[in-house]
């Protein structure tokens, strides 16, 4: 899931440490998944995917 997300958009540093497949805090594990979730949700929603479409056609505009 976070190396999908990572094709797509950048992350953050703690999905990038999570990709780098380096130690994470138990702390760190649970806001990534809380963040995967969230991933997960957006990359399931049409609108939101219409959204950052649409804006990356508005910047190239």
């Amino acid at each position: 899931m976070v190396v999908r997300w990572h094709q797509l958009f950048n992350g953050n540093a703690l999905s990038q440490r999570f990709v780098r497949e380096e130690p994470l805090s138990e702390a760190e594990q649970n806001r990534l998944h809380i963040l995967i979730d969230e991933w997960r949700a957006r990359l399931c929603d049409i609108s939101w995917f219409m959204r950052v479409l649409n804006e990356a056609i508005a910047r190239e505009a």
